[in-house]
């Protein structure tokens, strides 16, 4: 359901938030080993809000849309 993919999805933002507070003294511009090359932390961490922002954008589209889709699809059925 949608309530459970919105609960796994907010789950493993907390998770994130929670390691991103352990990383009070960490040198967030020292490149480090990435799929992407040599990267700072700083360019890690805002990358992967963004990818969290890109599918929070793909579950607001379908909530948005949901009761209309679902009535198409009631409707072909009958």
């Amino acid at each position: 359901s949608i309530i459970s993919l919105l609960d796994a999805f907010r789950a493993v933002r907390d998770q994130q938030i929670c390691l991103l507070d352990q990383l009070g003294d960490v040198d967030w511009t020292a490149p480090r080993k990435t799929l992407w090359g040599h990267r700072p932390l700083a360019m890690i961490v805002t990358k992967t809000f963004q990818h969290s922002y890109e599918h929070g954008d793909t579950i607001l589209r379908m909530g948005l849309w949901w009761e209309d889709i679902a009535k198409q699809i009631s409707n072909a059925k009958e």
